[in-house]
């Protein structure tokens, strides 16, 4: 792993997950890269929003979340306003001590060399705070999928979560996914045949008749059941209460579908799919 120098000031990063929950995990896996090349301790202050609902109790393990996570409220009194007020892009508030990054529309990895000429033992800020929904590293950091990895593998999830894994699981160890995306994503989606032609690559190549199948509507998981099926396949799908991305329940679902994905032998998914992006990196 590259290694910066320790920075004097620098006492902590809180990083503000935003967006939907792939994206959200993208920017904690991120941040807490960042932490262990500064060594330096990680919060979190997560938030909802109408595209993730889901509180942070209800998808990770409390143990956690007492231990790392931070309420929005102390981060507005960390901050002296809510987070939502501060200037886009990297800005310094010296009085209180805090260096806030939040890319918006330029994302965050195009300030990250500005980011760490800011962070000097002499200037730098006690606390960065950054706002991101996405991936960011520093220009020195190496192997940044294998930590990303490693963040993952250590992850602890709320018990009803990894309840509904491990017992989807206890019925089947070995399968390859796919991961099908009609909604948001829709206009990316490859074609039929294209999908087709991946999973009969990825059954080959891994040896296994098994799939598992994530996808945003109940009618494509039914569509894609049968045409599995009819090449020989075994697909297997979990139980989803709700797929409407503005519930709760929704949100929880979809992480149940995305730990069972970073089980796979092998993966299949839209290449724009930040979801099905980061399942292939935690399942190497």
């Amino acid at each position: 792993m590259g290694r910066v120098a320790a920075v004097s000031r620098l006492e902590r990063i809180i990083i503000v997950p935003r967006n939907g929950y792939a994206n959200r995990l993208q920017a904690w896996a991120s941040a807490a890269v960042l932490a262990r090349e500064l060594q330096v301790p990680l919060l979190v202050a997560w938030e909802a929003e109408s595209i993730a609902t889901a509180p942070a109790e209800a998808l990770f393990d409390s143990a956690l979340i007492d231990r790392e996570f931070i309420t929005p409220a102390e981060l507005t009194e960390i901050l002296g306003v809510d987070h939502s007020a501060l200037p886009r892009y990297l800005y310094e508030d010296r009085a209180r001590g805090f260096l806030s990054l939040a890319g918006h529309d330029r994302g965050e990895q195009i300030f990250m060399r500005s980011l760490q000429e800011r962070l000097t033992p002499q200037e730098g800020p006690r606390t960065l705070v950054i706002i991101a929904g996405g991936l960011f590293a520093l220009p020195s950091t190496k192997d940044f999928e294998h930590l990303r990895r490693d963040f993952y593998t250590a992850l602890s999830w709320n018990s009803d979560i990894q309840e509904r894994v491990d017992h989807a699981l206890s019925h089947h160890s070995d399968f390859f996914a796919v991961h099908i995306r009609q909604t948001d994503r829709s206009l990316q989606v490859p074609t039929k045949r294209s999908i087709i032609a991946a999973m009969t690559t990825v059954h080959r190549t891994t040896g296994q008749s098994g799939v598992f199948l994530a996808a945003d509507t109940a009618s494509a998981v039914e569509s894609w059941t049968h045409l599995a099926a009819a090449r020989g396949l075994e697909p297997w799908s979990v139980d989803l209460q709700s797929r409407d991305r503005s519930s709760a329940q929704a949100g929880i679902d979809a992480l149940v579908d995305w730990l069972l994905l970073t089980k796979a032998k092998g993966l299949v998914y839209t290449r724009e799919s930040s979801f099905g992006h980061e399942a292939a990196v935690a399942a190497d």
